[in-house]
């Protein structure tokens, strides 16, 4: 059955907490995507290296795709992953 609750987009505290950051620049970009607690959940989870999850979902579009990008550009910039 599908859910029929709209999902809302997470609040900049939820995305802090999730991706564990207090910067706020990137809290704020990640905001703007609207961006889904479930899908910056799934971004989590795909940048963690989870193999099965990656493989059941495939290739990343839309907003997921958008959060990605953003977290592994600020990765990169760092030179390291934090989940």
């Amino acid at each position: 059955m599908q859910n029929l609750v709209p999902q809302l987009p997470a609040t900049e505290a939820e995305i802090g907490r999730i991706i564990g950051t207090d910067d706020d620049r990137l809290i704020a970009r990640i905001a703007a995507t609207g961006v889904t607690h479930a899908e910056l959940l799934e971004a989590y989870l795909l940048l963690a290296g989870d193999d099965h999850f990656e493989s059941t979902i495939g290739e990343p579009t839309g907003r997921l795709a958008e959060v990605i990008k953003l977290l592994t550009e600020e990765q990169a910039g760092r030179g390291r992953l934090d989940v």
